[in-house]
């Protein structure tokens, strides 16, 4: 059975109203073309985008009608601060499938998801993972404020915040293949006062890993990361 708009269960988003700190806010989240993918598999959508669009554009209208009422619901929270839509659409490589399927069935769900964050006013962040370089003047055309993470595999974090950086902030890109994962704290807090000095000058740049935190980074290393932006990432800055 399809699930029903008005079964959507945000009880786990209610749940950070009783544990934020004063004026702390949490992010509301979700996915869109990942759980369409998932509901067909991941081989049968991309045959589809070739050989069976409209199996493609149904999907995608029925998952996406979901996450939009549950992002506009989550927007009414006033503990919610900001909404990130989370949707890895390209490898280190490139894009999954050509950008211009998605802009004909998966954008127009994106844009009304943007369209519900400049409703309350309230900061739309775009997660992928890869090289997403081909949508970025998409994702701004639509509305989304920040992307995320800037896989340093796939994208050049200098460069984007150099092409972009007036109009989108650039989050993440600290190293998860080496650095976080096993590099020394050394040498995180250099990547980190190295990324600072890059991308913070004019601001616009939101410190963090290049997707996550999974367990086989090393606490160590981890501390290593927040105390590095804590000593660095204070304007004006003073890193030359």
């Amino acid at each position: 059975p399809w699930p029903r708009k008005e079964d959507l269960d945000l009880s786990g988003l209610d749940g950070f109203a009783e544990v934020l700190w004063p004026g702390q806010k949490c992010i509301a989240i979700a996915s869109l073309h990942e759980y369409a993918v998932s509901i067909v598999g991941t081989e049968t959508f991309l045959y589809a985008v070739a050989d069976d669009p409209e199996l493609v554009e149904y999907t995608y209208a029925r998952v996406g009608e979901l996450i939009v009422h549950g992002f506009a619901e989550s927007a009414k929270r006033p503990h919610v601060g900001a909404l990130w839509l989370g949707d890895d659409l390209a490898y280190t490589a490139g894009m999954f499938y050509n950008p211009e399927v998605m802009r004909r069935y998966l954008f127009p769900w994106f844009r009304q998801i943007a369209d519900i964050a400049h409703a309350h006013d309230l900061p739309m962040i775009f997660h992928s993972d890869g090289d997403i370089r081909p949508i970025i003047p998409d994702l701004i055309e639509m509305g989304f404020h920040a992307i995320h993470p800037i896989e340093p595999k796939g994208m050049d974090i200098v460069e984007i915040k150099r092409t972009y950086g007036d109009r989108l902030c650039v989050c993440g890109n600290i190293d998860l293949c080496y650095t976080l994962p096993r590099g020394t704290p050394e040498e995180v807090r250099a990547e980190v006062r190295q990324r600072i000095r890059e991308c913070g000058p004019g601001g616009g740049y939101c410190l963090g890993s290049a997707n996550s935190v999974p367990e086989y980074v090393p606490l160590k290393n981890y501390v290593a990361m927040l105390e590095a932006w804590w000593d660095y990432g204070r304007y004006p800055l003073a890193l030359e």
